[in-house]
This record gives C-alpha cells, sequence and structure tokens, in this order.
C-alpha cells in the first residue's frame, strides 16, 4: 500500500460563519502559515481562522500534544485502521483542527513541531492581539 499522500486535498467547511478572506486554508497549510494566521488573525471576528470551540479544541491539543489520541477519542475523531491520519475529522466533522490533531508526529503534518510550540506560547501568554 503506498504511504497516504502530504498534499492530499483537505475537504473542510469553514467552521465559522464567515470563512477567511486573506487566504484560503489549502494555502496556509501548504506554506506553513496556519499557525501565524490563528494567533494574528484571532481578534478580527469574522475574519478569525477558527471559532471558539475550534480554538478551545486547539489550545488543548498545543499545550499537551501527546494528549493527542485522548482528543482524537473524546472527540470521535480516531479513525480506523489503514485510513489517511485526519480521514474521519475531515469527513464526519468537517473540523480542521481535527485535522490537525491526527496528523501530528505523521508525514503529513499541517502543524511543525515548532508552530505547535509558537502556539502553546501564545496561548500561554493569554491569547494576546498581535499586530
Amino acid at each position: 500500500m503506498a504511504p497516504p499522500d502530504r498534499h492530499q486535498p483537505l475537504l473542510l467547511p469553514p467552521r465559522t460563519t464567515t470563512p477567511p478572506t486573506l487566504t484560503p486554508y489549502q494555502e496556509m497549510i501548504d506554506s506553513h502559515t496556519l499557525a501565524h494566521e490563528t494567533i494574528t488573525r484571532h481578534h478580527l471576528g469574522p475574519q478569525s481562522v477558527f471559532d471558539n470551540r475550534s480554538m478551545a479544541l486547539l489550545e488543548r491539543f498545543c499545550r499537551n500534544p501527546e494528549d493527542k489520541h485522548t482528543i482524537l477519542k473524546e472527540n470521535d475523531m480516531v479513525d480506523e485502521a489503514g485510513d489517511v491520519p485526519g480521514k474521519r475529522a475531515n469527513e464526519v466533522h468537517g473540523d480542521l483542527v481535527g485535522v490537525c490533531v491526527a496528523r501530528h508526529g505523521t508525514g503529513m503534518q499541517v502543524l511543525l513541531d515548532e508552530e505547535v510550540e509558537r502556539l502553546r506560547e501564545w496561548f500561554v501568554a493569554g491569547k494576546p492581539r498581535v499586530t
């Protein structure tokens, strides 16, 4: 069986009623700017990358990435054996954060370790506004 394609496009609907208008999700993923955009857009209302529920899930993961499997299980996002990591989060829940969590530690990471650390530091600091 061939390894999953790291660049397989995600079919995620936006979690907010108004999707970000500055950069499409896939471009943020491919260019590894998702963490940066999450931080800089957080206080921009409808231009925020994630809604409050997704931000809470992202914060929980970034504060303790070792809880990956518990987070996925508690959110009904555990993939079937042999599935591409994040398939259930993507196809069943349309949840980009779930995909980030599921793919962490695989060859298909959405957020690199340093991006997770940057987000963790931002969460620990209280999600300050960044200009």
